[in-house]
């Protein structure tokens, strides 16, 4: 009797925790949340996107194009991608519209997959100890306003950005114009500076810009002007290119220092973009100088000697790390590297700088005379600045003449001392032109009374706008965004900054991290945190696992005795 009555108990209480399990169920299928304790929240949809979808006015079609048969190690990828764009679908309010389609056995479907620019995908599988290729298909269309964008292959790792990026793009009316300056020994776009643009091209128009001398403006269309490793810029280019940001233009300003001279070995001269003074004027000076980090500090540059090839810390190259990226700016508060290589230093003529702040109050509360200059934003009182990327306090400057060399004694003994510069800076307010009270440059074949004429209708002051300004344009160069991926994060991100706003930064921002230690590691510790990885995680799930069982043979224990007395 008594072994009845525990076999009808053991049923009744399955029975009620299937019902609970049922009943969760059916109500977290229309009320979502989720737990996700990753420091950056890696599996949760950002802020930024939520604003996104809350912004839509009109319903956005996604089509899933998804293999129903996928191999084993995609098929946390398929439950991935299913729980964000289910999110997706929860905080866009129905805006959103999900299906999800299998080409596999479809023809209409896979040639209307083909037709979207989707690819069927070639995957090696294993199967009966053989390696076997399987076809499948793994991107999305989305639709809205009668425009589509592809995801050609879902990646879990980009997922976020790629579909909000693919929303925004298809919300926009118009793709932002980015115009790279040329004809001043700037790297031709598109041939060799190639990488870059075809990073740009999905989300914005690019196109070289050719001032022709001064003879013509910047073009109307376009909404930031590039300005790249250029080196004489006349007079009246420079005008134009004033009056481009009065017009309300956004600028970057990558400006070497020098020029290297890649036939001489490891050598290099001065170089002037022209426009130095202008910047200046603007709110960010550019050093005629190249910054030396501490080797600790450093890139690691590979160099040759004979047959012998060796890579060795470099401070011609100095590193962005955390605490050396501004934390509180979009475009570097989730990034944790960058590399400037052959940099200048810059110095801030505005206020703002928050770093600044903090150092003029330490030196006043030290009794030091502080280190505001009375002129600070003379030139421009409607214009802050702030640092975006900067130095260690152990870097130093050299100037004049430069030596390059990895094995020199200057590159092997730093000094005990030095300064911390900055390397990028941005700028925003009402800039004021730099040809107000100037005479205005005459366009060249032509005599003084146009450039008269040109002066009344100059125009004097910019509505609200942005300027990034760097001390080289080397960091954007196909070579070392191929060695940096994070520089891409950088220019992509100001670039975002200045035309579509904040939220595609956080979102492309997201996981984007490298998390060195921050100490050196003994030998002894590097092995006691290997063997801690590998045997620690075995061993606390195998203690999980005798805890669990020697819980469960107490529990059945306390029913037999409760069911037998």
């Amino acid at each position: 009797m008594s072994k009845v009555k525990y076999g009808v108990n053991s049923t009744v209480l399955v029975l009620i925790v299937a019902g609970i399990l049922i009943a969760v169920n059916a109500i977290g299928s229309r009320v979502f949340t989720r737990l996700d304790l990753t420091e950056g929240k890696e599996f949760t949809i950002s802020d930024a996107t939520k604003g996104i979808l809350h912004r839509l006015d009109d319903v956005v079609s996604c089509k899933v194009y998804m293999s129903g048969k996928l191999p084993d190690q995609l098929t946390t990828l398929e439950q991935t991608v299913e729980d964000i764009l289910k999110e997706y679908e929860v905080y866009s309010e129905g805006k959103l519209r999900v299906q999800y389609i299998d080409p596999t056995d479809d023809e209409d479907a896979k040639g209307a997959a083909e037709a979207a620019g989707i690819p069927q995908l070639q995957i090696n599988v294993l199967e009966q100890d053989q390696y076997q290729i399987q076809n499948i298909f793994l991107g999305a269309s989305i639709e809205y306003g009668g425009k589509t964008e592809t995801i050609q292959v879902l990646d879990t790792n980009t997922l976020e950005y790629d579909m909000s990026s693919a929303i925004v793009k298809l919300t926009m009316d118009a793709k932002p114009y980015i115009g790279f300056l040329q004809g001043h020994g700037e790297k031709v776009v598109y041939q060799e500076l190639n990488t870059l643009p075809q990073l740009l091209q999905d989300r914005y128009s690019v196109r070289p810009v050719d001032l022709s001398g001064g003879t013509v403006p910047v073009p109307a269309n376009i909404d930031v002007l590039v300005i790249g490793g250029s080196e004489g810029i006349t007079e009246r280019e420079a005008y134009e290119i004033d009056q481009f940001v009065m017009r309300g233009g956004r600028l970057v300003v990558l400006d070497d220092p020098v020029a290297l001279m890649e036939t001489d070995g490891l050598s290099a001269r001065p170089k002037d973009s022209g426009i130095r003074d202008m910047i200046s004027f603007y709110g960010c000076a550019v050093e005629p100088a190249l910054v030396m980090e501490h080797p600790r500090y450093s890139g690691q540059a590979r160099f040759s000697q004979g047959f012998l090839s060796y890579i060795v810390p470099y401070p011609l190259w100095p590193k962005g790390a955390p605490g050396l990226l501004n934390p509180s700016n979009p475009i570097t508060a989730q990034l944790e590297s960058t590399l400037m290589p052959f940099t200048a230093p810059l110095r801030l003529n505005v206020p703002g700088d928050e770093n600044a702040e903090i150092d003029r109050e330490e030196a006043a509360e030290d009794g030091a005379a502080p280190a505001t200059d009375p002129n600070l934003g003379k030139d421009q009182p409607d214009v802050e600045g702030v640092v975006l990327v900067r130095t260690t306090e152990r870097a130093w400057m050299q100037s004049g003449s430069y030596d390059l060399d990895p094995q020199s004694p200057a590159m092997q003994q730093p000094p005990a001392t030095g300064e911390s510069y900055p390397l990028v800076v941005g700028l925003t307010g009402k800039f004021r032109s730099y040809f107000a009270n100037r005479p205005v440059p005459a366009v060249p074949g032509t005599d003084g009374s146009a450039a008269l004429a040109a002066a009344d209708s100059t125009i004097t002051e910019s509505s609200e706008t942005q300027m990034l300004v760097a001390g080289n344009s080397n960091f954007i160069t196909d070579q070392f965004l191929g060695m940096h991926p994070e520089n891409r994060l950088l220019i992509q991100n100001a670039l975002d900054w200045m035309t579509l706003g904040n939220d595609l930064i956080a979102i492309r921002s997201r996981g984007a991290t490298a998390r060195p230690f921050e100490h050196d590691l003994s030998n002894g510790q590097k092995a006691a945190i290997k063997y801690a990885n590998t045997l620690g995680i075995a061993g606390v799930v195998v203690l999980l696992g005798l805890i669990w069982n020697g819980a469960r043979r107490r529990s059945r224990q306390q029913l037999r005795d409760r069911f037998t007395a």
